[in-house]
């Protein structure tokens, strides 16, 4: 049996594993944030020790019995537990292997730790390498969770939707070339909560796709800061719905990434598509229609679940 962990800024997952199939799992409200802001990595510690242990209790199995605990994400980073380099991309499964270590954290449990490096873009950290610069963790895992789920090899492009949205470029033997990184999920949160537009709309599970077309459209053609206040208009003068309202502003807020996507994938390059949630059908809905052929969708309960197999895979391979 295996363990998998996947630590963010905000939260943690942990799932039990008995080969391929997933015996339980457990998502607890705690992240790097929390360290942070105490400025030590004991609530981390704590937090995932009760939640590796809280699990294992409910699935009656015992630490003994579990070979390794897989952790990926902002657990490697200098506010998670075992801060890791990011390895310089392109690279390979294998090469991801090689670079992961495995070290022992007794407090937080005696099951062995696998951690997997981040990967970051190969180039030089400067100014004038702004736009080429980019680094990540946990969403490397997570790609070839979505390779290994939906059988795709490359070459493509894998779009992660998400309060930090990545784009990764996966070369035609599966590795990793680079990725590039955009805070639309944040800003459409930080849009919707924290302006004058919170009275205007209303986040939802469900969107309309005219009015997510037309913010997309709008944005493109005037700009996102003047997109954004057609939706106080809209609300306002011509009395919308709040789920229009809110779909108008996602679109806006989308507009980037959709053209950095179809930038990418002009010479017929099949874009995998991932996440959960309304992103990932905002994604494929603005997708679709300017990328027919292209797109590829990785199921939202699949994709829930793209760390734990890409996790699994570095796993193996460095055990072959």
């Amino acid at each position: 049996m295996l363990l998998t962990v996947d630590t963010g800024t905000t939260n943690t997952r942990v799932h039990l594993l008995q080969g391929e199939v997933i015996l339980a799992q457990k998502k607890v409200s705690a992240g790097v944030r929390n360290t942070a802001i105490s400025g030590n990595a004991d609530f981390l510690r704590q937090a995932l020790r009760d939640a590796i242990t809280d699990l294992l209790k409910e699935a009656a199995v015992s630490e003994r019995e579990v070979s390794a605990v897989l952790a990926s994400g902002m657990i490697t980073s200098n506010l998670g537990l075992y801060e890791l380099p990011h390895v310089s991309a392109p690279v390979s499964l294998r090469q991801l292997a090689k670079q992961a270590v495995i070290v022992r954290i007794p407090e937080v449990c005696e099951i062995p730790f696998f951690f997997i490096p981040g990967v970051r873009n190969q180039t030089p950290a400067s100014i004038e390498f702004l736009d080429q610069m980019d680094v990540m963790r946990g969403e490397e895992t997570e790609a070839l969770g979505m390779l290994t789920l939906s059988g795709e090899t490359g070459p493509l492009l894998a779009v992660l939707p998400g309060s930090h949205t990545k784009l990764v470029e996966i070369g035609a033997g599966g590795q990793i070339l680079s990725c590039e990184t955009t805070l639309s999920g944040e800003m459409l949160a930080a849009l919707s909560q924290n302006t004058i537009l919170k009275d205007s709309v209303q986040a939802c599970d469900d969107f309309d796709a005219d009015a997510l077309c037309s913010g997309f459209a709008y944005s493109r053609e005037h700009g996102l800061n003047k997109a954004c206040f057609r939706v106080r208009l809209m609300d306002v003068l011509l009395k919308e719905a709040k789920v229009r309202t809110f779909s108008f502003l996602a679109g806006a807020v989308l507009a980037g990434d959709i053209g950095a996507i179809s930038a990418k994938a002009e010479t017929g390059k099949r874009v995998l598509i991932g996440g959960t949630g309304p992103l990932h059908r905002m994604f494929l809905a603005l997708l679709e229609p300017l990328l027919p052929g292209q797109i590829v969708e990785v199921r939202e309960t699949d994709a829930a679940h793209c760390t734990v197999y890409g996790a699994l895979a570095v796993w193996r391979c460095r055990n072959e």
